[in-house]
């Protein structure tokens, strides 16, 4: 006679393990579809996070530390990489003796509209316009440099052109003004929603503005110590 059949595990244990066992499966389903996602995103992706190195430069702030690279990405639709001119920009080198070639410079200057690490430096406003420019009116021969820096305003652009734009002798100077500039000009608007010292803040700002004479004059803050 055949050996009796074993007995079968009582209702609760049974449930017990059919539970186990879908856990398990759907456990190891996860890490396996979680290990082809993470290796297709390191293949496809250039790289995962922001990453810059940025520096202290007296009476101007915090810019990128030259000839650097800057790496930037939202994780979804771009990924760029830039090399940082020897001024602390992410543009080109700025046209030395440009008197004597007699080329047309125009220096922009503005903030993270200007800066645009979000797409590559072909794509940036000061090539498109030196593209569009010389296409349309080649006798002029012009070159285009940028003086862009995230969250600064106009009282913090002042040194761009102070220190760094100046000194290319420009024949057009472009001043970019956006809409949150004003927040960006103002101390006491800036420091609403971000953790600074209102009176030593790692940027340039407004902190009073009066009227002498028949001029308005605007106060700056001191730069942050380091």
């Amino acid at each position: 006679l055949p050996p009796p059949p074993p007995p079968s595990p009582p209702p609760r244990l049974r449930v017990l393990y059919v539970f186990v066992w879908n856990v398990l499966l759907a456990s190891i389903g996860l890490i396996i579809v979680t290990t082809i996602g993470e290796f297709y995103f390191r293949l496809t992706e250039p790289f995962a996070h922001e990453s810059s190195t940025v520096i202290y430069v007296d009476d101007v702030g915090f810019l990128y530390e030259p000839n650097s690279v800057v790496y930037a990405t939202n994780g979804i639709d771009y990924w760029t990489k830039s090399k940082v001119n020897s001024l602390g920009f992410l543009d080109r080198e700025p046209p030395s003796n440009r008197r004597a070639d007699g080329s047309c410079h125009v220096a922009i200057i503005g903030d993270s509209m200007v800066e645009a690490r979000e797409v590559p430096l072909v794509d940036r406003l000061q090539l498109q316009l030196e593209k569009i420019v010389n296409r349309s009116l080649p006798m002029l021969d012009v070159t285009v440099s940028a003086y862009g820096r995230t969250a600064s305003g106009q009282i913090h652009q002042l040194p761009f052109y102070e220190k760094y734009a100046r000194n290319s002798r420009p024949d057009l100077l472009i001043l970019v003004f956006t809409a949150n500039d004003f927040t960006d000009n103002s101390s006491f608007l800036r420091n609403l929603n971000t953790p600074w010292d209102p009176d030593h803040p790692p940027t340039l700002l407004c902190t009073k503005i009066r009227k002498r004479g028949n001029r308005i004059v605007s106060t700056r803050s001191q730069f942050c110590d380091t």
